[in-house]
């Protein structure tokens, strides 16, 4: 299973991935309010430092954001990531939309560790487990 795109709206888990030849995958998505467990919801929650360090925010903006998602692709041959997160505003009954650049992964950074968490927590999601136990 090859995790391409992960959102969670707070009522909604969408998740998309593809099996198969990297050439001619087979692509699959699902979409479901069953919740989350807490490890899922906790694991996009890691990434909210890593957003305010890629886009350069000074860090009390960390107060009234949310990852809401993760898409995971390759860019000039490099396996990457793209971080979107929700950001309350005290002006606005709408959140601002912050989404990194696309990042390539380095393994060993505390990123990387965060978004292979993110990886496993949508397979095991997707495989079944859910906060009222595994489906499978």
């Amino acid at each position: 299973m090859n995790v391409t795109k992960v959102r969670y709206d707070g009522t909604r888990v969408h998740i998309e991935w593809t099996t198969g030849d990297p050439d001619k995958p087979d692509v699959y998505s699902l979409g479901c309010r069953q919740a989350p467990k807490q490890e899922f919801i906790k694991s996009l929650a890691t990434l909210t430092p890593s957003v305010i360090n890629i886009c350069e925010l000074p860090k009390d903006y960390i107060v009234g954001m949310t990852v809401c998602g993760v898409s995971f692709s390759k860019s000039r041959g490099a396996m990457g990531a793209t971080i979107t997160a929700l950001k309350t505003l005290n002006d606005s009954d709408v959140p601002l939309v912050l989404t990194t650049p696309h990042i390539p992964l380095a393994p060993g950074s505390e990123t990387w560790a965060a978004l292979d968490e993110v990886l496993r927590q949508s397979e095991l999601y997707v495989n079944g487990e859910r906060a009222q136990g595994a489906m499978f």
